[in-house]
Order: structure tokens, then C-alpha cells, then sequence
């Protein structure tokens, strides 16, 4: 490939942008929304550190979706498994008040949102006993149904 058709190829794709919060334009819905129920589904993104017990004031599994866009995912996951925790994160504010609008008509509560341009997000990849034993659970399953496949076994055979 020459040079001219490199530079075109470059030219032909898109820029890559950051993720920074884009206001966009709120509807008065989106706005109402945003206000009234931010107390109830935002959290403070100036806090160091957030503490999921209290936050969702109960102890279970908390899964992050970074960039939900219109919330769809989150939605559905929080509905199907309510025993599960939720954090999403979205950088356009006004479909963030349009997917706490919706949480809220929907009764949702294991929900939290954040707004911001720049989050950090650390994870805890300490591996305690129980998970190496999970681990060691999972990768035996998981050679066991490979070598029933390879031995050509069907999902029914016992």
C-alpha cells in the first residue's frame, strides 16, 4: 500500500474522541427527572472511595457498566437478577435522567448512576480461597465437556 493510500485510509475512519461528558440538550422530562431523582439513584463522584453496603444499604454482588447509553442493558440485568447490585456509569446527562426516570417507573432500587468525564475505577483482584476453589471448580467442568465433545458425546447423553 502506498503512502497516498495509507493517508487516505487514515483520513476515511473517524477521529477517535474521548469520553467527556456531552450536556446535549435536556428535556423538561429528562431535567425533572435528573433533579428529583439524582438524591435517590446518583452518586457523589468526588468521594474517594464508595462503600456498596451502604450505598445499596445491603451486601451483595455490585456489576459496573461503564458507558450504558440508554440504559438498556442496565435495566434489564437489574430486573432479572435483583439480588445483584448495579453501578453504571454515562458521561451524557440528560439520557442518564431519562434511565433513572425509567428505573424509577419500573421500581428498580438496585441501581446506582454516576455522571462524570473522568471516573476511575479500581477493582479488587484479590483471589480469595473460595475463589480459587471456584476457579478450580470451573476449570474442571470445563475439561470435562471438552472431552465429551471430542469424544463426540451429545448434550443428552449420559
Amino acid at each position: 500500500m502506498s503512502k497516498q493510500e495509507q493517508q487516505q485510509n487514515i483520513d476515511h475512519h473517524r477521529k477517535i474522541r474521548s469520553y467527556v461528558r456531552r450536556e446535549g440538550r435536556f428535556t423538561p422530562a429528562q431535567k425533572s427527572a435528573y433533579e428529583s431523582l439524582w438524591p435517590i439513584y446518583g452518586l457523589d463522584t468526588t468521594v474517594e472511595q464508595w462503600d456498596f453496603s451502604r450505598v445499596f444499604d445491603r451486601q451483595s454482588d455490585v456489576f459496573l457498566e461503564l458507558g450504558f447509553g440508554d440504559g438498556r442493558v442496565l435495566k434489564m440485568l437489574s430486573a432479572q437478577y435483583p439480588e445483584n447490585d448495579y453501578l453504571g456509569i454515562e458521561v451524557h446527562r440528560p439520557g442518564v435522567g431519562r434511565v433513572m426516570r425509567e428505573l424509577d417507573q419500573q421500581g428498580l432500587k438496585n441501581v446506582r448512576v454516576a455522571s462524570e468525564d473522568g471516573v476511575t475505577v479500581a477493582l479488587d483482584i484479590t483471589i480469595t480461597e473460595d475463589l480459587r476453589l471456584e476457579g478450580i471448580a470451573r476449570e474442571l467442568v470445563n475439561r470435562i465437556q471438552n472431552l465429551r465433545k471430542d469424544s463426540g458425546f451429545e448434550v443428552t447423553d449420559r
